[in-house]
């Protein structure tokens, strides 16, 4: 889970995030009062990065919750990357549904060359 670093997605299942979440984590974060509150819910944002997003913006009312290693700015920005269409290779909330951010555009053809005209 730690460190949380931009390439946690790929190495880190959105599937077993979501069961590590489900089993063992949501459970007790009413009660964690540390660094791991904060650590916990941005590892949390490779399956579900709303719940996430939610926490880091109008849940979070706590300085003890960031790791020492951490600041809030970098989880916003983890958590924002995989709300706004990141890809994991892993599956999960940050790969289904459409990307917030188009594709980009196509190439134009190519010009078509000018004709001499003979006389």
């Amino acid at each position: 889970m730690i460190p949380l670093t931009p390439i946690s997605p790929f190495i880190r299942p959105a599937a077993f995030v979501e069961a590590e979440w489900n089993a063992r984590l949501a459970p007790i974060m009413p009660q964690v009062n540390s660094g791991w509150k904060g650590i916990c819910y941005a590892n949390l944002a490779i399956s579900d990065p709303q719940t996430a997003w939610n926490f880091f913006t109008t849940g979070f009312n706590s300085s003890a919750w960031l790791d020492a290693g951490a600041s809030l700015t970098w989880y916003l920005t983890f958590t924002a990357g995989l709300l706004q269409g990141g890809t994991t290779t892993s599956g999960g909330a940050a790969t289904s549904g459409e990307s917030a951010i188009p594709p980009p555009p196509s190439p134009p053809p190519p010009a078509a060359a000018p004709r001499k005209e003979i006389s």
